[in-house]
C-alpha cells in the first residue's frame, strides 16, 4: 500500500516526465543563426571552442572552428543558432587530459593557446539580432614581450 508521501513522489515524477516529453525543456525557443571567423595573430584559429552565454536567462550555444577558423553555433544537437540578445563570448583551445578517453589528443590534453582575456577572464561581448544571420568575427591577439 502506498503512503501519501509515496503517492506525491510518484505523481511528481510522472509530471516531470510528461513535461520533458511534451517539450517543456526549451524546444520552443526562437533561435537566430550565428557564424563567423576566429583568427589569432592574423592566422585562422582551428579547433577552438566558441561559446556564447546569454547575459539573461537561457542555455549557452557552442561551436568549434574548422581549419580555416570558421564556426557555426549550435543551441542543441541538431539545432543551429543562439538566443537573440546580449551574450558573453569565450574562445578556448584548452583540452584537459582525460586518461579514460580513446582519443589520443584527449588523453594527452592540449594547452591553451588563446590569452585569458578571451576565455577564463573574457572581455568579449556580442549582441545577437533576432531574425537575421549574425556574422561575428573575432581577431584575437597574443601579448608578446618586447
Amino acid at each position: 500500500m502506498m503512503t501519501h508521501r509515496s503517492t506525491l513522489a510518484l505523481l511528481s515524477l510522472c509530471l516531470a516526465a510528461a513535461c520533458l516529453a511534451s517539450g517543456c525543456g526549451g524546444s520552443d525557443v526562437v533561435l537566430t543563426r550565428v557564424e563567423g571567423m576566429v583568427t589569432l595573430d592574423g592566422e585562422p584559429l582551428s579547433d577552438a571552442e566558441v561559446v556564447y552565454r546569454p547575459k539573461g536567462r537561457g542555455r549557452p550555444s557552442f561551436g568549434r572552428t574548422d581549419e580555416g577558423g570558421h564556426y557555426t553555433l549550435s543551441y542543441l544537437e541538431g539545432q543551429e543558432g543562439a538566443l537573440a540578445g546580449a551574450h558573453t563570448v569565450t574562445i578556448s583551445t584548452l583540452i584537459e587530459p582525460d586518461s579514460d578517453s580513446d582519443d589520443p589528443v584527449k588523453q594527452q590534453g592540449r594547452p591553451e593557446r588563446v590569452p585569458a582575456q578571451y576565455n577564463v577572464k573574457t572581455t568579449l561581448e556580442e549582441e545577437l539580432n533576432a531574425g537575421e544571420l549574425n556574422v561575428k568575427d573575432f581577431d584575437l591577439a597574443t601579448t608578446r614581450a618586447r
